[in-house]
């Protein structure tokens, strides 16, 4: 189905699932985000796990995709396992954390911007993200804009 969409054959997609019908939209979504033919809502850029990994990136990535499922405005997020390559892997991202031993270090459109604990990462990320939407809200940027692209620096 994604390469009849990507290659421009059909405009209605369809996905059944064994599942919640709930659950055929969210992927139906995810396949067109991933093609790039639409966009809504935070995308999570999560690392893969290696020997590096020095948080949990996969229960912090699903926990907070869930808590802002809710958000509509476009956004890249990541939340990245290591401080050796976290930085230089998110650098594409709107906002994002690359978590170490102890600590997490936040950055936003590439920049560093400053050190966290480690315990605090989930909740000081979906602060960031909620903090930069209300912005885009309420300075009029368009919700399907990329943030980078309207000058938001949200740090001083």
């Amino acid at each position: 189905m994604g390469y009849l969409l990507a290659n421009g054959i059909g405009d209605t997609i369809r996905v059944s699932l064994a599942a919640d019908p709930a659950e055929e939209v969210k992927v139906a979504w995810g396949i067109l985000k991933s093609l790039g033919l639409r966009s809504r809502g935070v995308n999570i850029i999560a690392c893969p796990t290696c020997g590096r990994l020095e948080i949990d990136v996969v229960g912090i990535a699903q926990r907070v995709e869930e808590r802002l499922a809710h958000i509509s405005e476009t956004m890249d997020v990541s939340i990245l396992g290591c401080v050796v390559n976290g930085i230089g892997e998110g650098k594409e991202a709107d906002l994002g954390i690359a978590g170490g031993q102890g600590v997490g270090i936040y950055f936003e459109n590439g920049e560093v911007v400053k050190k966290i604990k480690d315990v605090e990462i989930e909740e000081f990320i979906i602060a960031k993200v909620e903090e930069r939407v209300e912005k885009m809200r309420r300075e009029g940027i368009d919700p399907k804009a990329n943030p980078l692209k309207n000058g938001l620096p949200m740090h001083p």
